[in-house]
């Protein structure tokens, strides 16, 4: 089953049951895409991480790939601020992996040339291990997803999932944009929702999902 839906994700989520989500592979948009001071967009960070963890199942695993801000020579730091408020509603992290946006050696004056891959859960386990850090990796457009991020993430939980509970498997995606998440999920025959406030957005991912 794969369904995109065009609607605004944080009421959405707010509606589904607490730990109700199976799993969820997303990345929390970054402020230059709604617009907030710093300090607004580090209590929509946190508020968005309560939320995603209060809705994911038990079992099941929240991964988020996310890349740090520098702005007026300010650093984001979205790993411990979602870390924090995974710890405040009683998930672990299982992993903290690297996927690299640059070649090692190449600079970035707005953001770093990285971004970090996290799992977190209440009671999943880490399993085999996986590699720390990811080279370069092929893009949906310039700024989406890395492919080879979403890719291990999906493995991941197909895996993980598969072994440990007969449960729905399936990933939701809160923030889908153009559908990278979406995508993989449909070529390795996982169930995924995704979900986007854009309708252009939405529009380009059920194209590119008739496609495949």
């Amino acid at each position: 089953m794969y369904r995109i839906l065009h609607t605004d994700s944080i009421p959405w989520l707010r509606k589904q049951p607490d730990g109700s989500l199976p799993n969820i592979v997303t990345g929390i948009p970054d402020m230059n895409e709604i617009n907030l001071s710093v300090d607004e967009y580090i209590s929509f960070l946190r508020m968005v991480m309560s939320l995603l963890c209060q809705k994911v199942h038990p079992n099941g695993y929240l991964i988020l790939i996310q890349t740090d801000r520098k702005y007026n020579r300010t650093w984001i730091d979205k790993s411990y601020h979602v870390t924090d408020i995974a710890t405040q509603r009683g998930l672990r992290m299982i992993w903290h992996k690297i996927v690299l946006q640059r070649n090692v050696g190449q600079r970035n004056l707005f953001r770093p040339t990285y971004s970090h891959i996290l799992c977190y859960s209440q009671q999943g386990t880490t399993g085999r291990a996986l590699p720390d850090v990811l080279p370069v990796s092929q893009k949906e457009y310039e700024n989406s997803t890395p492919i080879n991020a979403v890719e291990l993430s999906v493995e991941f939980i197909c895996a993980h999932r598969r072994a440990e509970t007969k449960e729905d498997y399936g990933i939701i995606d809160p923030f889908c944009g153009r559908g990278t998440i979406p995508l993989v999920c449909q070529k390795r025959h996982i169930p995924c929702i995704g979900i986007d406030i854009e309708q252009n957005q939405v529009e380009y991912t059920k194209r590119k999902l008739k496609r495949i």
